[in-house]
């Protein structure tokens, strides 16, 4: 009897654990169908849905082999600091002062890619990305939280617009 409880626990983990979306090394459709069905999900609104998504492709290079970020992670943002399980050192790139540089920075670490979508929700909540939320189009969703300093990279902007129109129109 103690067996067969054991082993009924264990589907049941199992079975638990295979609704939760995950990412491919080698299937970029199937990531970015995943990422955007995720962004509905967590957005009601269609602008911020999209920029979501845009943003996680773009951040993730959900259109080729996924980050390590992304796919070890479940930071499909690039969001510094701590998440669901904790946080990891990893290298960036930073524009700054005209140039690109290398720091080493530490990153959210996520129990799953839902996590991802909650968190880069709460980042969009703070006050600096207004202009994001009041966004009537996603081609000024893209250039607010650009200008509300979510990036340095001056094509950010260019480059979700971009991904846009490719992926999610």
């Amino acid at each position: 009897m103690k067996y067969f409880i054991l082993l009924a626990a264990t589907i049941i983990f199992i079975a638990s654990m295979t609704h939760m979306t995950t990412l491919s090394l080698n299937d970029s459709n199937s990531n970015i169908t995943a990422v955007k069905n995720a962004s509905k999900a967590v957005f009601q609104n269609d602008v911020l849905a999209n920029l979501a998504a845009a943003q996680s492709i773009l951040e993730s290079n959900l259109y080729g082999k996924p980050s390590s970020l992304a796919y070890n992670n479940n930071n499909l943002f690039g969001i510094k600091g701590s998440g669901t399980a904790g946080s990891v050192t990893k290298p960036t790139k930073e524009y700054i002062k005209g140039k690109w540089i290398t720091v080493h920075a530490q990153f959210a670490a996520n129990n799953s890619l839902e996590d991802s979508f909650q968190q880069f929700k709460k980042v969009l909540d703070l006050p600096r990305y207004k202009a994001v939320q009041d966004a009537e189009t996603f081609e000024e969703a893209a250039k607010a939280v650009w200008k509300g300093g979510y990036a340095t990279d001056p094509n950010y902007p260019s480059e979700l617009i971009a991904i846009y129109n490719k992926y999610l129109k």
